[in-house]
C-alpha cells in the first residue's frame, strides 16, 4: 500500500494534487477538512480550545475558525499551542479513516505533515510549491482575505525550503491545471513502479 502525504505552504495547490490522484482512485484525506468536521462535532476539542484562547473565539458552543485563524497567526507562540491541541485528535482520526480502507493507495494532505510527526507513517512525501505572488492571489480568492490578511497569514508559515528539503519528491504548480495533472499522474505511476519492484 502507497500512503502519500502532501505538503507544501498555503496557497500551493495541495488539495489540487489530492484531487487529481482521488480521480485514479486514491483514497484522498485532506487534514484541514479533517479538522474542520472535528470543530463541528467533537466537544472535547471545542472545549480544550475555548480554555487556551479564550471565549472570544467561541460562537454558540463551537469554535469560530475565522476568530481563532485571526488569534493564532498574529502569534507564532499562540500557532504552536494550536497545533498541540489539535494536530493529535487530527490523525486520530486519519488513522481511523485508513483503517476503514485496509490496502487502499492513500495520500494525506497535512500542512503540519513534518510537525505532527506524521510525515514518519508515510511510504513517500511530497511538497507542492507555486510563486508567492500566485499563493497570495489564491489564499485571498479561496479564503476571502484582504491583501493584509493574506500576506500575515503567508508570513507565519515556514518557507519552502522547509518543505523541498524534508519530502522525498516536489512538484511546482504555476497555475496551470493541465500541465500540474500532467506533472501529477507522472510521478504517481513513477512511485506505483517503484512499489511494484
Amino acid at each position: 500500500m502507497i500512503l502519500l502525504g502532501i505538503t507544501g505552504q498555503s496557497g500551493t495547490g495541495t488539495t489540487t494534487v489530492g484531487k487529481i490522484l482521488a480521480s485514479q482512485g486514491v483514497l484522498f484525506i485532506n487534514a484541514d477538512e479533517v479538522y474542520h468536521r472535528l470543530l463541528a462535532e467533537d466537544e472535547e476539542l471545542n472545549a480544550r480550545l475555548e480554555e487556551a484562547f479564550g471565549p472570544g473565539v467561541m460562537d454558540n458552543g463551537r469554535v469560530n475558525r475565522k476568530a481563532l485563524a485571526k488569534v493564532v497567526f498574529a502569534d507564532p507562540k499562540k500557532l504552536e499551542r494550536l497545533n498541540s491541541i489539535s494536530h493529535g485528535r487530527v490523525l486520530k482520526e486519519i488513522r481511523s479513516i485508513l483503517a476503514q480502507h485496509p490496502g487502499r493507495d492513500a495520500a494525506v494532505e497535512a500542512v503540519a505533515l513534518f510537525e505532527s510527526g506524521f510525515a514518519k507513517e508515510c511510504t513517500h512525501t511530497l511538497a507542492v510549491t507555486a510563486p508567492y505572488e500566485v499563493r497570495l492571489k489564491r489564499i485571498m480568492e479561496r479564503d476571502g482575505l484582504t491583501e493584509e490578511a493574506a500576506k500575515a497569514r503567508l508570513a507565519a508559515q515556514k518557507d519552502e525550503s522547509f518543505y523541498i528539503s524534508r519530502t522525498g519528491y516536489a512538484i511546482e504548480n504555476g497555475g496551470d491545471l493541465a500541465a500540474l495533472t500532467e506533472k501529477v499522474l507522472a510521478l504517481w505511476n513513477k512511485i506505483r513502479q517503484g512499489q511494484s519492484k
